[in-house]
């Protein structure tokens, strides 16, 4: 009884095998379906079953490269990235390969790793795509402050002499905006609470910070005089330096904010600037 069981899994086991190989196209174009109707779950699932059952490989790149944009939709850019490599040493198109480069390329910067972004960078065919090349590893140089680098790699970009000397200047600019530096505007704001962002063209905080530590002192004196200085100084002063230290903070992280905005503003002319050079 026991060996007639075994010949009936072998059996089905066959069968199985035979009936899938004539649906896996079916499944492939399931899986596709699926996609294209939003319902990535399930697409991932069919795409992975193919992938499963594909011995040939006929369906493994495609599938492999659906796998990678349903992980990035999805935000998995880890996943996405896996499936990309796999797909790129599965196929021998260099067109393809290119593409898929370019795609891990994306997410890198997507990811802000500007430096590995860089290192698949160098690792392009530059006379495949060479202006597109250039444009991704001006962009990343910038990010990584290394303006020279940027400003090397847009030049090339450049076709007409305005648009050089315009680039240059906006390179200056960027070197202005590196200077900036928000614990300046951090010690502005412990010397007198608001300063640092007024400074910042942040009237709102700077009224905020200055009537709220004007305020506090005026409750610590009222509380002195009142009580004891002991009392004011254990019910008042750990207030006081709260909002005074935490005035200064916010000094400093806006400038920090402002400092980013200006560089992704100088950053977007620079590449409006070459898209249309």
């Amino acid at each position: 009884m026991k060996w007639i069981n075994i010949f009936w899994i072998v059996i089905s086991l066959h069968i199985t095998d035979q009936s899938y190989g004539q649906d896996l196209h079916q499944t492939y174009q399931f899986a596709f379906e699926q996609m294209n109707a939003g319902n990535l779950h399930v697409a991932e699932k069919a795409f992975k079953r193919v992938l499963f059952f594909d011995e040939g490989n006929e369906y493994r790149t495609p599938c492999l490269l659906s796998l990678a944009q349903i992980s990035s939709v999805n935000d998995d850019q880890f996943a996405a990235l896996r499936y990309l490599d796999q797909a790129y040493f599965q196929t021998g198109n260099e067109s393809l390969q290119t593409d898929i480069q370019f795609d891990r390329i994306q997410i890198l910067i997507q990811q802000n790793n500007f430096q590995k972004a860089l290192a698949e960078i160098y690792q392009l065919d530059v006379d495949i795509e060479p202006e597109r090349t250039l444009l991704y590893e001006g962009y990343c140089q910038y990010k990584l402050k290394d303006f020279s680098a940027a400003e090397s790699a847009f030049h090339q970009l450049c076709t007409k002499r305005e648009d050089e000397e315009t680039l240059a200047e906006l390179i200056e600019n960027a070197h202005k905006i590196e200077k900036i530096n928000p614990k300046t505007y951090q010690l502005l704001s412990y010397f007198i609470p608001g300063l640092g962002q007024i400074r910042l063209g942040d009237s709102k905080n700077s009224i905020n910070s200055v009537l709220l530590n004007g305020a506090l002192v005026i409750l610590f004196i009222d509380t002195a005089r009142k009580l004891s200085f002991f009392d004011a100084s254990i019910s008042v002063v750990p207030w006081l330096f709260r909002y005074y230290s935490g005035g200064a903070k916010v000094a400093k992280d806006l400038a920090i904010t402002k400092k980013q905005e200006k560089h992704d503003r100088n950053l977007n002319q620079m590449i409006l600037l070459v898209a249309g050079s």
